[in-house]
């Protein structure tokens, strides 16, 4: 990827690896459990925030199949299905256990109108109370993180499918390969 300079030299996009470390100090500072499955969904489900975290439905948890299915908003609309890996899971079974009476059809409902959230504002509050270096991008560099164990575990095929990548995409075009039900069910297990 090649970055373009800004006036005072400093790269435009700045991606920070994000070390479980920091994530735990990182979820320590949320102001509730909403914000620490977002956290979870962006650093170890892989999911875009705001747009595929944010339009998130309980209906798209399965819980016995150990998956997540999210819909995209990239130009390709291509929905995908994400592994319930452990980190992710103990965060939705917090919220959902705190929230089951109200039956929301959402995961996040603090924030209905996404385009008024300024969710990097907050973010930056939740990373000072850290104590952490300022995160630039911080949902991308969540995100990225998570690509980066997934490509390190898993093939270039399963991490393109499960983050959601344009690559998949021209990839899958070309190989007659699929996810496996065994390699969903090994990820979900995977505690890394």
């Amino acid at each position: 990827m090649v970055m373009k300079k800004q006036k005072n030299d400093q790269p435009k996009h700045v991606y920070h690896h994000v070390t479980r470390d920091e994530y735990d100090k990182l979820l320590e500072q949320c102001p509730d459990q909403e914000w620490r499955v977002m956290l979870a969904l962006a650093r170890y489900g892989g999911l875009r925030c705001p747009s595929e975290t944010l339009q998130l439905r309980w209906a798209d948890i399965d819980w016995k199949g150990k998956g997540i299915r999210v819909t995209s908003n990239t130009k390709f609309k291509i929905g995908r299905t994400v592994p319930l890996f452990p980190n992710v899971r103990k965060e939705l079974e917090a919220l959902f256990k705190a929230t089951k009476k109200e039956k929301n059809e959402f995961v996040i409902n603090q924030f209905p109108d996404r385009k008024k959230a300024n969710l990097p504002l907050r973010f930056a509050k939740i990373n000072r109370q850290a104590g952490l270096e300022t995160i630039r991008r911080p949902f991308g560099s969540l995100r990225l993180s998570r690509a980066t164990e997934l490509w390190n575990e898993f093939d270039y095929f399963l991490t393109c499918t499960w983050m959601g990548t344009l690559s998949a995409v021209s990839t899958g075009m070309h190989l007659t390969r699929t996810v496996t039900k065994k390699e969903v069910m090994k990820a979900a297990e995977w505690a890394g």
